[in-house]
């Protein structure tokens, strides 16, 4: 159906980079925005714990189950953004 090998590897190869630029990408954007909202220049560890905090309330979002409940980085979180 799809021809042969050869034609099967580049359309996987082809792929494998859309989807590795699609993360790169992504992430870049969450960079800039995160940045972006901030009141003030931030350092790579602030950036962390918010990128930090944003997982575990996309985690929540995701599962029945929430995650151990941190207000401190949650705060920390919604004071950055």
């Amino acid at each position: 159906m799809w021809g042969n090998k050869k034609n099967v590897e580049e359309i996987e190869s082809a792929d494998k980079k859309f989807q590795k630029e699609l993360v790169s990408g992504v992430a870049a954007l969450v960079l800039l925005t995160i940045l972006d909202k901030a009141a003030e220049p931030m350092y790579g560890y602030q950036i962390a714990k918010v990128i930090d905090g944003l997982s575990a309330v996309a985690e929540i979002a995701t599962t029945d189950t929430p995650p151990e409940h941190d207000e401190n980085v949650e705060q920390e979180t919604l004071d950055i953004v």
